[in-house]
């Protein structure tokens, strides 16, 4: 029988695992760290500090590993739902009747909370399965927890396709070095930076439309509600 690589050359485990120490590298999250941790929580007396250390980052794998389990189960059940919905409307179902039509209201049952929290977690959910695949990646990894993974997806969530995936790149190779509040403030530059880069491309873009196209947008006169600004008075003003 092959031996673990958590286990000692007795067969005994091997508490260096959890940091990598020593010959045996830290195993991934999943089944093996899970029963690792699981032995380390009864002999906690055995682990030195440095070994109680690099328990404590395991375990912080581990989370974060289960809460890239969660965004996929939540980023799955809400394209379900949307499916559903679309599906529903099809056949002319009324509204507030059709199938699939309050994905958050049963998330927020599932997780004993309002709507509203719910609704924020399938929106990023759907925006980290769908646009950000190397936060995806870092979260399977157990290298981005939840909270990190949030930052990110606030920051590219109102952004084009593009745009986000080169700033999902970026923030994603940083994440597991930076504090959370240092990634928020690179989050908030590199969310800044996308914006000005997607009105540089607009401008440019609208500069090589035709002419004629650009003296029409010219020469059509502003509005304010139902006035025309460009519009003379009908009356002579007062010669005060």
């Amino acid at each position: 029988m092959s031996q673990s690589p958590a286990d000692g050359p007795d067969g005994a485990p091997s508490w260096d695992a959890f940091s990598g120490d020593g010959p045996a590298c830290a195993p991934p999250p999943g089944p093996e760290l899970a029963a690792l941790l699981a032995e380390a929580v009864g002999a906690l007396d055995e682990l030195d500090e440095r070994q109680l250390l690099g328990a404590g980052s395991a375990a912080r794998r581990m989370r974060a590993h289960a809460d890239y389990v969660e965004i996929m189960a939540v980023a799955k059940f809400g394209r379900r739902r949307a499916e559903q919905l679309e599906a529903s409307k099809a056949r002319g179902d009324r509204v507030r009747s059709r199938d699939g039509e309050y994905p958050a209201e049963e998330l927020g049952f599932e997780m004993t909370a309002s709507a509203y929290t719910a609704s924020l977690l399938l929106d990023m959910a759907a925006n980290i399965v769908n646009r950000l695949p190397s936060t995806l990646a870092g979260m399977a990894a157990g290298v981005i927890d939840r909270d990190r993974a949030r930052v990110i997806s606030n920051a590219t969530l109102h952004l084009s396709d593009d745009l986000a995936a080169e700033a999902d790149k970026v923030l994603a190779e940083a994440a597991p070095d930076l504090r959370l509040a240092d990634l928020q403030k690179k989050a908030a530059r590199s969310s800044c930076a996308a914006r000005t880069l997607a009105r540089h491309r607009w401008r440019a873009a609208s500069s090589t439309r035709p002419r004629r196209w650009r003296e029409r947008r010219r020469s059509t006169p502003r509005r304010s509600g139902s006035a025309t600004r460009a519009c003379p008075a009908p009356w002579p003003r007062s010669g005060r």
